[in-house]
């Protein structure tokens, strides 16, 4: 493929860095594209709707719009969708964090399901910020949703 023969007439670059799997496994299973709302704190383009445009971006992977609409639905059936704590998953454990300035918050489950599939909605952050490293200049919210994840874990594990 492209990206293949790119990487190897660039020997310094991996075919790994080459390749771009969110690219695919967008087409492939989730088809969540990065915009935002009009009004909103996103720092994504906001008010565009990319899905038209997607189609060239997709058919890259031989990837048409009615597959894109089918895979969806077989990657929500496969893992529950929106409520994946019902049969036949019965999920468990599952933390939901995000941010509310993250752009794939809204593809997240937002308010707990129950006991055991908590929510977590930390202010002001941006994709998984309190997954990164502690530093002395972290917002507030950061250093408190990291107390909470660990709260949560050692609940779980009974420690």
């Amino acid at each position: 493929d492209a990206a293949a023969a790119e990487a190897a007439e660039t020997p310094e670059r991996s075919l790994h860095e080459s390749l771009d799997y969110w690219g695919y496994q967008t087409c492939s299973e989730f088809g969540f594209y990065q915009t935002c709302e009009k009004g909103s704190r996103c720092f994504f383009t906001q008010g565009l709707d990319l899905l038209p445009t997607q189609d060239a971006f997709c058919a890259e992977y031989a990837i048409s719009q009615p597959q894109i609409a089918r895979r969806i639905a077989e990657t929500n059936a496969f893992y529950g969708g929106s409520r994946p704590d019902l049969p036949p998953h019965n999920a468990t454990r599952i933390l939901y964090a995000n941010g509310d300035v993250d752009p794939w918050h809204g593809l997240s489950i937002l308010a707990p399901l129950s006991p055991e599939l908590p929510a977590l909605l930390v202010s002001g952050a941006s994709h998984h910020a309190w997954t990164h490293p502690s530093l002395p200049t972290d917002q507030p919210s950061v250093v408190a949703a990291r107390k909470a994840v660990r709260r949560q874990l050692a609940a779980w594990l009974g420690l």
